[in-house]
């Protein structure tokens, strides 16, 4: 139930059946999702309303603390104006980044998701670093 407590240990791994996937679109729209309930808005504190402003705000606060700039923010850090806030993940074969882009215009979420039999290693997170300063340099050039 909601109001109980965290377990502290693990008695059995969950079942996710076969098939489970996650998509870069399903990641950008958790972002979305969360920078929007960080105002009180958005699917998220529709559909789940004990998840509060001060929970996106306090997520959203760990996130802007996660120290691998090796990814998204590769080729973005040291930007001025420019924060990310990301959560990547990796098993042998893929690797994936995706989070919100903070610039003096405003927010954009980027999402990169990675995959090759052999396996992946750092070109993956160059990559993502790549599409990041990318989407980043398309925002910029349109709008005000």
């Amino acid at each position: 139930t909601p109001s109980a407590s965290i377990p502290v240990r693990v008695d059995e791994r969950p079942y996710f059946g076969v098939g489970k996937y996650t998509t870069a679109w399903d990641m950008s729209r958790l972002w979305r999702a969360i920078w929007l309930a960080s105002a009180g808005r958005g699917p998220l504190r529709r559909a789940q309303p004990g998840f509060t402003v001060a929970d996106a705000r306090h997520l959203l606060w760990w996130l802007a603390h996660v120290r691998d700039w090796r990814k998204l923010d590769t080729s973005l850090r040291g930007r001025a104006g420019i924060s990310v806030l990301h959560k990547a993940g990796w098993v042998n074969q893929a690797r994936h980044d995706t989070g919100l882009v903070f610039w003096p215009r405003g927010v954009f979420v980027a999402s990169v998701m990675t995959w090759r039999p052999g396996g992946v290693g750092a070109s993956s997170d160059r990559f993502q670093g790549r599409i990041a300063r990318i989407s980043y340099d398309r925002f910029r050039r349109s709008g005000p």
